[in-house]
């Protein structure tokens, strides 16, 4: 029943958000072709999409979620190897700083930002 999903692509405390319409006559987003990068995004929706990326302990993730009003859901996570179109085509990203999300409004360089995210994942590490 819901008409869209979300592909939040989590970079360190970084998020790139893409609203992703379904197919006509189909319950599927991806591949759709109906794609808006927009900063009105469900409340919420961002720290779930970090929580799950820090229950997993990985430098990064690319998620699949649902919203239907009320809850999230997780459809789809890969984690090993992911399309990064949303970052390198997205005009802003979100950043969490403290405790509040920050919207950036620029474009990112793949390579800096999975390079940090490594970094970042590394000096977490417990040695």
């Amino acid at each position: 029943g819901l008409n869209n999903d979300w592909k939040v692509l989590v970079y360190s405390n970084r998020c790139y958000v893409l609203f992703r319409g379904n197919r006509n006559n189909d319950f599927r987003a991806s591949g759709s072709g109906k794609f808006i990068f927009t900063t009105e995004i469900p409340d919420g929706i961002l720290d779930y999409a970090l929580n799950i990326k820090n229950y997993f302990k990985v430098p990064h993730i690319s998620l699949d979620i649902g919203y239907d009003g009320n809850y999230f859901h997780l459809i789809e996570f890969q984690f090993l190897y992911f399309g990064t179109t949303t970052l390198e085509k997205s005009p802003f990203y979100f950043e969490k700083q403290d405790n509040d999300w920050i919207i950036r409004k620029e474009k990112s360089c793949l390579e800096e930002v999975y390079v940090q995210s490594i970094i970042d994942y590394i000096n977490q590490q417990e040695i």
